[in-house]
């Protein structure tokens, strides 16, 4: 199964960032369900992924993002383009380094 949550729902110590001082008010709900997913599925029998980019936009540059599993990147993310999240979603569904991550997505530059 692979997901597509929020990059609230990444770690940073023993805090999701949506739980942060200064993490965007109308994105904590969002966040909050996203976190009850990935509860449910690290209970689960399933193999799963869940991406986590910052927020998406329809420009154009497919093939150009970084990754990290569990934790936020950094510097902040801008927001990542969705064809790079669709590219990495294709990628992953036949590979098993991700299995059981949640994955931050963003752009290289």
């Amino acid at each position: 199964l692979i997901n597509l949550c929020g990059a609230g729902i990444l770690s940073i110590g023993p805090l999701y960032l949506y739980q942060l001082p200064g993490f965007p008010a109308p994105m904590r709900l969002v966040s909050k369900e996203h976190r009850r997913v990935f509860d449910l599925l690290q209970h689960s029998p399933l193999r799963w992924t869940i991406v986590c980019p910052p927020s998406m936009n329809d420009e154009a540059d497919v093939g150009n993002y970084r990754l990290r599993p569990n934790r936020p990147l950094w510097p902040p993310a801008k927001p990542i383009n969705l064809a790079d999240v669709a590219h990495f979603i294709a990628k992953i569904v036949s590979e098993d380094s991700f299995v059981g991550a949640r994955v931050a997505i963003a752009p290289a530059k």
